[in-house]
C-alpha cells in the first residue's frame, strides 16, 4: 500500500530510511539522553543513575546481568582456551559507563575496535542509529550470543596487550542475565516519557509534525525477540497518542536569555524591556524551567 506523500517515517529497523520525510529522532535507535536508575548490588550505592545513550540502550540493558562483585567470569583466549577472570567494582562501574553517550557501546568507531561491525548491519552506520549496537550485544538470539563471544575474546586480548581497563571491563562483564519478567508495556511507556522529557529537540520534532500521518518501519529484524515484535504496535500507539497531546517546549537557553535581558545592567540595551506583556508571558510559558529544578 502506497503511503500519502506527506507521511513521516519512523524507522526502528535500522533508522536508515531516506528522504526529508524521515523522523530520525523518534526512532529507538536515535541518540538521546536517557537517565535511568539501575540497581547496582555490591557497589557503594545500591543503585545509580545511568545516562543511557538511546532508548534502545536503556531498554536492552535489562537483558544483561549486573556483574557480581567478587564473582568470576570466563572468556576464550587466542588459543580458544577458557580463562577465568575475577569481577571487581571498577570493572562493573566502567562497564556501565560504556552504555552512556561517551562509551564504547555508543560509538561505531570505538565499537569497531572490538568486532566486525558489519556483523550487525551492512547498512549505513551513523550517529543516528547507535542503538543498533545495544540491540545486538544484549540480544538473547543466537546471533547476539556469537557477537558477545567475539567481543569478549577480542577485549581480553586487547587488555592483555595494552592493559586497557575498559577492555577488561567488557571482557569480564558482558554476559546475559536471567530472564527479565518486567512488564514490557510499563517499561517502554516509562522510557518513552523520559525520552520526551529530557530531550526538548525530540519533543519539538514530534510537535512540528503533530498534524502529519506517521508510518512505523520495524520490519522483521532478526534480532528482535518475539515479545518485542508482538508489542511493537503498542509502542507505536504511544507515539501516536503523544503526537496528539505534545506541546512545544522552549530550551532553557530561551529562559536564560530572557532573564539576562531583564537584568538592570546587563540587559540595559536589550529589546526585552520593550516587549509587550502578552509576549513576555508566552516566552515564560514555553521555556523549560525544569532544567533549574532538582531531579
Amino acid at each position: 500500500m502506497q503511503l500519502p506523500a506527506d507521511t513521516m517515517i519512523v524507522d526502528n529497523f535500522e533508522n536508515n530510511a531516506s528522504g526529508s520525510n524521515t523522523l530520525y529522532e523518534l526512532s529507538d535507535l536515535y541518540p538521546c539522553l536517557m537517565p535511568v536508575r539501575v540497581k547496582t548490588p555490591g557497589l557503594d550505592r545500591k543503585s545509580t543513575v545511568v545516562r543511557f545513550a538511546s532508548l534502545e540502550h536503556a531498554f536492552m540493558y535489562r537483558m544483561i546481568r549486573f556483574p557480581v562483585i567478587g564473582g568470576s567470569s570466563t572468556v576464550l583466549n587466542v588459543r580458544k582456551e577458557t580463562v577465568s577472570l575475577t569481577i571487581t567494582a571498577e570493572d562493573a562501574k566502567l562497564f556501565l559507563n560504556q552504555f552512556e553517550s561517551d562509551g564504547v557501546f555508543a560509538s561505531w568507531d570505538r565499537f569497531g575496535g572490538y568486532c566486525n561491525i558489519n556483523h550487525i548491519t551492512l547498512a549505513k552506520k551513523c550517529r543516528h542509529n547507535i542503538g543498533l549496537i545495544a540491540r545486538y550485544i544484549c540480544s538473547n538470539r543466537a546471533k547476539g550470543t556469537m557477537l558477545r563471544q567475539e567481543i569478549t575474546s577480542h577485549a581480553y586480548r586487547q587488555w592483555k596487550a595494552s592493559g586497557d581497563k575498559v577492555a577488561l571491563a567488557i571482557a569480564t562483564c558482558l554476559k546475559l542475565g536471567p530472564p527479565n519478567y518486567t512488564s514490557y508495556r510499563s517499561q517502554i511507556r516509562r522510557l518513552f516519557r523520559l525520552k520526551l522529557e529530557y530531550n526538548i529537540s525530540i519533543n519539538n520534532a514530534l510537535y512540528n509534525h503533530c498534524e502529519r500521518q506517521i508510518s512505523f518501519s520495524s520490519r522483521n529484524c532478526s534480532i528482535f525477540t518475539d515479545t518485542r515484535l508482538q508489542l511493537d504496535p503498542f509502542y507505536n500507539a504511544l507515539i501516536l497518542i503523544a503526537q496528539s497531546n505534545v506541546v512545544w517546549r522552549g530550551h532553557h537557553s530561551t529562559f536564560l536569555s530572557f532573564a539576562m535581558g531583564t537584568h538592570t545592567r546587563l540587559g540595559m540595551r536589550s529589546p526585552v524591556r520593550f516587549l509587550h506583556n502578552e509576549l513576555i508571558f508566552m516566552i515564560l510559558a514555553s521555556a523549560d524551567t525544569s532544567f533549574f529544578a532538582e531531579k
